[in-house]
């Protein structure tokens, strides 16, 4: 299942700079998802005056976007709510390596374990938000989990560096929960999505066994905010709970109030 993953991000993205001056990264996003015929139901579309005045912000400023990464098409789903284009994927090296020859090292950026490249990597993501782009972190790490307990995972070490050191106060945090249920689900299926997905991207839309299924629901949830309030919590824990706080105020920040 890890290759057949593989292959479907590497297949999609291949065509990525085509659709970014095509449709920019959001058609790049609904292509997959269409072809898996996953419906994102983003949840605060609801509310229309706050989501419209959220999206604008969320495609205009400076900044980054953080999601829980719970399984398969994470990337997509949030790529289909993008309208720019500055925008740069932190990928792990391996899939760095595996991606970069298909979309292009411009919009990656390369995270290391190596000490000696960390303040590069920083500077590469400093650089990139002071000139105005966006850059997209999944903060619990590249692997993918499928786990229905949400409060279930924490961030990585480094983000809470990434948080103090790559951030101005002012700058954008836009925080996306992918359900984890609902990825859960298309997991299980007994005839998984994936092949159906890869064929209709990389080969023809008609090849594609996904037509026979129904479609499946993901309900996204999303969340403005700027960085001072994530540096402040960074603040104010000490060193072995930086991750666990910061993890803590994620997860918290999506659950419905008392």
């Amino acid at each position: 299942m890890e290759g057949f993953k593989k292959i479907v991000y590497a297949e999609a993205l291949s065509g990525l700079k085509d659709s970014v001056n095509e449709g920019g990264l959001e058609a790049v996003g609904k292509k997959v998802l269409d072809a898996a015929k996953i419906t994102p139901v983003y949840t605060n579309e609801g509310n229309s005056e706050t989501f419209e005045e959220d999206r604008k912000r969320l495609n205009t400023e400076a900044g980054i976007v953080v999601a829980n990464h719970p399984g398969y098409y994470d990337t997509f789903l949030i790529l289909n709510a993008l309208k720019r284009k500055d925008v740069k994927i932190i990928a792990s090296e391996s899939n760095f390596k595996y991606f970069a020859p298909s979309i292009g090292e411009e919009y990656l950026i390369k995270a290391t374990n190596d000490p000696t490249q960390a303040l590069a990597f920083l500077r590469s993501i400093k650089d990139h938000i002071d000139n105005g782009g966006l850059v997209v972190i999944f903060p619990t790490g590249g692997v993918d989990r499928v786990d229905n307990d949400p409060t279930d995972f924490m961030f990585e070490n480094g983000f809470s560096v990434i948080i103090k050191r790559c951030l101005k106060p002012g700058d954008m945090v836009y925080s996306f929960y992918i359900n984890p249920e609902d990825i859960a689900a298309l997991v299980d299926e007994t005839i998984p999505r994936t092949p159906g997905t890869i064929s209709a991207v990389a080969l023809h839309p008609s090849i594609n066994i996904n037509k026979f299924k129904d479609d499946a629901e993901v309900r996204v949830d999303e969340r403005y905010s700027t960085a001072d309030e994530w540096q402040q919590i960074v603040d104010d824990s000490e060193k072995e709970e930086k991750n666990a706080a910061l993890s803590k105020h994620f997860t918290d920040s999506f659950k419905p109030p008392k």
